[in-house]
């Protein structure tokens, strides 16, 4: 087992019993992504670290010249991306020796909404290439889908399909997501609901891709006493599920 935090990075070869810390007495992780049992990958106070052995030892990569790095997400031993600050997201395919700019379609960004506690929760990358991006262009959210590994991007998830309101400068509320595989994605777009100063982001919805955004479903939303405009995506027969939330959706 290997745990990442406050403490800095510890791993476990007696499930859990006891503990080994990794890096130093004066680290702390931010960040940990392990793309099998043996290589991972971790953000140890702004420094990108690679390992090799299952978290036993720890070795510092090159990162992008922008600036420390904030979050991360691997997808082979070589291949990944690094968000730099709030906004920023760059990638590699060599392990860290060059690092480029995320290329998304001209006019497209990677929103500040999308990138939550530093963690790149607006982009989702599998090991067969295939990446998603949540990005604003217009001052409205849209998914992008690429099976290059982030060299070509395709619309898989319109603006016109979320609901109005749930827009990049508006508070609380949003488009993430929640997880990717193969050809799946699952998105979550959360809504704000009350009058001026209380706007909550109490309802939420979980729409979900197998065929790179071709086709989409909504599969579970939470209940609102509040009328509120749904994700324009058709349900399965008896669905999508209805859970009860007072604080929204993460």
């Amino acid at each position: 087992a290997v745990g990442a935090g406050a403490v800095g990075i510890v791993t476990s070869s007696d499930g859990g019993h006891s503990w080994v810390k990794r890096l130093g007495t004066n680290s702390s992780a931010d960040d940990l992504d392990f793309i099998n049992s043996r290589v991972g990958f971790a953000v140890d106070n702004g420094e990108l670290v690679r390992t090799v052995d299952g978290g036993e030892s720890w070795q510092a990569l090159l990162h992008p010249v922008a600036g420390g790095v904030s979050g991360t997400d691997f997808w082979s031993p070589n291949a990944g991306l690094v968000s730099v600050g709030s906004q920023s997201l760059f990638v590699t395919s060599d392990g860290g020796t060059s690092w480029q700019p995320l290329p998304l379609p001209p006019g497209w960004t990677v929103s500040n909404a999308s990138i939550a506690d530093g963690q790149p929760a607006g982009v989702c990358f599998t090991d067969k290439r295939v990446g998603w991006a949540v990005a604003s262009h217009a001052h409205r959210y849209a998914v992008l889908v690429t099976t290059t590994g982030g060299r070509t991007w395709s619309l898989a998830l319109s603006s016109a399909v979320i609901p109005a309101g749930v827009e990049p400068d508006k508070p609380a509320g949003g488009v993430t997501i929640a997880g990717c595989e193969g050809e799946a994605a699952w998105i979550l777009i959360s809504q704000a609901v009350g009058q001026m100063d209380m706007r909550l982001p109490a309802t939420f919805d979980l729409i979900r891709s197998l065929d790179l955004g071709r086709s989409w479903v909504d599969v579970l939303r939470s209940t609102s006493e509040v009328r509120v405009g749904r994700p324009k995506v058709p349900t399965y027969p008896g669905g999508p599920q209805s859970v009860q939330s007072e604080s929204g959706a993460w």
